[in-house]
């Protein structure tokens, strides 16, 4: 019997800090929305929470965000900045995670959370290259816009975003 796990490709365009990274996501991203159909658009990260259900053995969740989304701020409440924290929970030692970061993004301080533990695995890098996979069950792509967002991040999710509703 083989093991049924979800394949989520997560896409927080947050991430995108320049042009060139626009431009390296957005290539990364096109043949992708051509290529799959359950792909869900949103404003913010914690909507990605729904899309990790119950069911499966395994969860492989790759997460091309700036931050690693366990904890930022409370942990009470589902939020953007905790929805990882949550899904381990919920989904103890069945989550590989694998975060595409930048080398900007505050890498050191999740490892104090016991509940990181409750990761099956977890892997990062800082480029989309690393990420071999090119099919995947789900496909999450959300703005998570703030202060700090850059206007070719903006500009990238609205590029998606329309290609995504005229495809539909």
């Amino acid at each position: 019997m083989t093991d049924k796990k979800l394949d989520i490709l997560s896409v927080d365009f947050d991430w995108i800090e320049n042009s060139r990274q626009q431009e390296e996501l957005l290539t990364f991203l096109i043949p992708l929305i051509y290529d799959h159909k359950d792909i869900t658009l949103a404003y913010m990260h914690e909507k990605i929470f729904p899309l990790i259900s119950h069911g499966y053995d395994e969860y492989n969740i790759i997460n091309i965000d700036h931050h690693h989304d366990f904890c930022y701020r409370e942990m009470n409440v589902l939020n953007e900045g905790n929805w990882l924290f949550h899904a381990c929970n919920v989904f103890k030692n069945k989550i590989n995670y694998t975060w595409i970061s930048n080398p900007t993004s505050e890498h050191k301080y999740y490892m104090q959370y016991k509940e990181f533990d409750n990761l099956k695995s977890y892997t990062f890098d800082h480029n989309i290259n690393y990420i071999k996979q090119k099919k995947f069950d789900k496909i999450f792509m959300c703005c998570s816009p703030s202060t700090t967002t850059s206007p070719e991040a903006i500009t990238a999710y609205k590029i998606a975003e329309r290609l995504v509703t005229l495809k539909i």
